[in-house]
């Protein structure tokens, strides 16, 4: 091997060392602001108590996210390769992870008895990491349960990579687009009859905050009843928000494009990738909740994990196949299910909260109530031919697994194992 193809091997572990080194910095400092900002400065800040909790979730999570940094610093230039089989019987990654989950069922079933659940309330905050992890936890043991391993620094780079870069780059990109869809909305509604007579109507005072809740409700309204409006609406949760997430999520796979990886690989990896996400996200709305909400809070996100874990380990799985097979048409068929999966779930979720902002809004045109039924009902049908999907995508890898071992088998004599 020459000094530059060693220098090449080792970039990639040097540079994941770093990046966590810096993202295990942030978070511990951030870990230490959340608990001192709820313990320490609360009388100081006069925080109410919704607020305190807020912080302690959000330290909580800092603590969760710097153990995950921490574990990808520690293997990243350290080779850990995959352990060989063993006649030892032992408790399979997915049957830990179902009882866990099994666990979490059960403490959220006493939940809803009034006094454990006033006796569990004051520890949502430090517990709400850890019914975000289990859930996700199981979708990725459900996806790659009897596949080919992976090693470790390549699972502790994605989860490193997921909850920090990729997740603040996805948001910055968010932020940018609807800010630009803002902005157009703003100049064209401007220039509609109805709108400008109510603007000159209306004059901003010195004090912002004494802004007239009547105006907004009533311009919110008027916006909301324009169809064009409701139409990029669904656009813009329907289609862009999942076409940047689904193609950004797993994006750190190509910097293993001068490597081996197999399209099993690409989907494990996709699946964690996807947990990241769903950790970030789902930690965040959560601690934002009313506590008497947390239950239903959990059930909701647990959900929604499911849609980012799996729709990651297609587009994961569709990256791999295009840099093995080196045909850009490989990704087209995993992106496009993604990306339609991951829309319908947002439309839906719209949807569900279409009567809310109509009431809130005094729009006297209300959906029918059997859209109460129906909207619940497609939820439940997606979410489980979501989970039938990610269960024929790891019979279908396991099938191609084994057929590739047999022919190697044939060919060598040997069974072969990658190992980095």
């Amino acid at each position: 091997m020459t000094i530059v193809e060693q220098q090449n091997k080792d970039r990639l572990p040097i540079s994941q060392f770093v990046l966590s080194l810096l993202a295990l910095l942030f978070t511990l400092i951030a870990a230490v602001g959340f608990f001192a900002g709820g313990s320490v400065f609360n009388q100081y800040l006069e925080l109410d108590g919704q607020t305190t909790e807020l912080f302690y979730s959000l330290g909580s999570f800092s603590i969760l996210l710097s153990v995950i940094h921490g574990y990808s610093l520690l293997t990243a230039l350290k080779k850990v390769p995959i352990s060989p089989p063993s006649n030892r019987r032992k408790l399979s990654p997915f049957n830990r992870a179902t009882a866990a989950f099994l666990l979490l069922i059960v403490f959220c079933l006493l939940q809803l008895l009034p006094d454990v659940q006033r006796l569990c309330a004051a520890f949502y905050p430090f517990l709400t990491p850890l019914a975000v992890v289990i859930p996700a936890w199981w979708f990725v043991e459900f996806g790659k349960r009897n596949l080919p391993a992976v090693s470790a620094r390549k699972i502790s780079a994605a989860l490193s990579l997921g909850t920090s870069y990729t997740m603040l780059f996805i948001l910055l990109l968010e932020i940018i687009f609807v800010a630009f869809i803002l902005a157009a909305t703003l100049i064209y509604l401007s220039s509609q009859p109805s709108v400008q007579q109510m603007m000159k109507s209306f004059s901003f005072p010195a004090d912002l905050t004494q802004i007239e809740t009547s105006f907004v409700e009533r311009y919110l309204r008027t916006t909301f009843q324009k169809p064009l409006f409701v139409l990029g609406i669904f656009l813009v949760l329907g289609l862009v928000i999942p076409l940047i997430e689904e193609s950004i999520k797993p994006i750190a796979l190509w910097s293993l494009q001068k490597r081996t990886l197999k399209p099993t690989d690409g989907f494990i990896l996709g699946l964690y990738f996807g947990a990241a996400f769903a950790l970030v996200e789902s930690t965040l709305a959560i601690s934002q909740t009313d506590p008497q909400m947390w239950v239903e809070s959990i059930t909701l996100r647990a959900a929604a994990s499911l849609i980012h874990i799996t729709c990651s380990g297609l587009v994961g799985y569709g990256y791999a196949a295009t840099m093995k097979s080196q045909k850009k048409a490989a990704i087209h068929r995993p992106f496009l299910t993604a990306i339609v999966i991951h829309g319908l779930w947002n439309s839906l979720a719209l949807l569900s909260s279409a009567n809310l902002i109509m009431t809130t809004l005094n729009i006297t045109q209300p959906l029918a109530p059997i859209y109460d039924i129906l909207i619940p009902s497609a939820f439940a049908i997606e979410w489980i031919a979501i989970l039938y999907l990610l269960s024929q995508m790891n019979k279908r890898l396991r099938h191609n697994s084994l057929r590739l071992s047999h022919n190697e088998t044939i060919d060598t004599g040997v069974h072969t194992n990658d190992v980095e």
